[in-house]
């Protein structure tokens, strides 16, 4: 009990206790004895008695004032409390709908599992992909969604997440070329019970376009569209990592020989234009196992894979150079051009992209030098 009530309580007892034994005393007085003085002090016990009383009675009625008030103001106390829970649970509720109607409103798929991988919730972009309406799907388990490739992902992604607690993350790609990313989280509460997941399927086609595009962009000579040095690297890399025993990967580097002089005499725009229609030249042998890229500056080269004998290489060499001799056009000028061609084949001139290449330039200058001086 309050503290403020205690004392006044022990009070009213006390004072009560002693009006008691003043009023035991006085009956005692009157009744015992029959002389005056008796009845005298029965008389003065029976006064002290009632202004006792009348002592108490004022105690006990500022009591119950006092119990009033800190009984209101605990009453106040709990209705307060209880206003604020009500106005929690509101809050909650209306975060709750406001959360729903923003997962709703995703152009991305979302969707919730609870513990046993029921939905529980499926936002109107699952749905559209899904060709299940949103109000269908909460009513049934993830399990029993019909079997397709992209739907055996989507289950198996949920699965493990449910039964690892932990976030699921995979890339999915569709057989009309769209991409997809898919996110499961764990829902886990403060005990650390899992309640369920939560799902993101992020429609990620035209970021990977974008990729693709900036990867096709570091790969290409911006002059001639051909590949360009990295994208040789690249292909060299692949086509010894898959190379057979009974094939070669080979490489033909060609180098225009006195470039410098067009460049001179009809300037570098009209350079860039010899340089171009060599590279569309060049673009007519591409194949699955043949491809031509610019080096660098007036320098080509071709790739080429799966030889299954030397004499291919030769044959594919006086081709290019049937293709290369004819001259090109410069308003009334025709330029013949005259190519170096140094060869390097895997694995007898190297084991790396970039041994190859070396020893293929290096085949290239000793063909210059050895070249009658025009």
């Amino acid at each position: 009990m309050n503290l403020d009530l205690n004392r006044p309580l022990m009070s009213l007892t006390g004072l009560g206790l002693l009006a008691g034994i003043l009023l035991l005393q006085s009956m005692h007085f009157l009744f015992g004895f029959s002389d005056n003085i008796f009845k005298l002090f029965s008389l003065i016990c029976l006064s002290g008695a009632a202004v006792l009383i009348i002592v108490c009675f004022r105690i006990a009625v500022s009591l119950k004032l006092k119990a009033s008030q800190v009984e209101k103001g605990q009453l106040d106390g709990v209705l307060k409390k209880t206003q604020a829970m009500v106005n929690a649970t509101k809050r909650i509720k209306n975060d709750q709908q406001s959360l729903l109607q923003l997962l709703n409103a995703m152009e991305d798929c979302c969707w919730i599992l609870d513990s046993s991988g029921k939905f529980v919730f499926a936002n109107a972009s699952l749905g559209e992909l899904l060709n299940t309406k949103p109000s269908e799907l909460v009513k049934m388990n993830h399990a029993q969604l019909s079997d397709s490739d992209f739907l055996s992902i989507f289950k198996n992604a949920n699965d493990q997440c449910l039964s690892k607690g932990s976030e699921v993350k995979q890339d999915i790609k569709l057989e009309d070329q769209s991409y997809y990313q898919l996110s499961c989280s764990p829902i886990v509460s403060d005990d650390q019970i899992l309640r369920g997941l939560i799902g993101i399927l992020k429609n990620t086609t035209a970021q990977k376009q974008v990729q693709t595009l900036e990867e096709q962009f570091k790969l290409t000579d911006q002059l001639t569209n051909l590949g360009n040095r990295q994208l040789a690297v690249h292909w060299l890399k692949d086509a010894i990592g898959s190379s057979s025993d009974d094939s070669e990967t080979a490489v033909l580097l060609l180098d225009m020989d006195n470039f410098e002089l067009v460049n001179r005499d009809f300037g570098y725009s009209q350079g860039d234009l010899v340089l171009k229609e060599v590279g569309r030249r060049l673009a007519g042998f591409i194949s699955d196992t043949c491809m031509p890229v610019r080096m660098s500056g007036n320098q080509f080269a071709l790739l080429i894979n799966q030889v299954h004998n030397p004499k291919e290489i030769l044959d594919l060499a006086q081709a290019i150079q049937a293709a290369l001799e004819q001259p090109v056009t410069l308003g009334n000028t025709n330029i013949k051009g005259n190519f170096s061609i140094g060869m390097a084949r895997y694995p007898e001139h190297g084991n790396q992209a970039e041994e190859l290449l070396l020893q293929a330039e290096t085949d290239m200058r000793a063909t210059r030098r050895n070249q009658p001086a025009n």
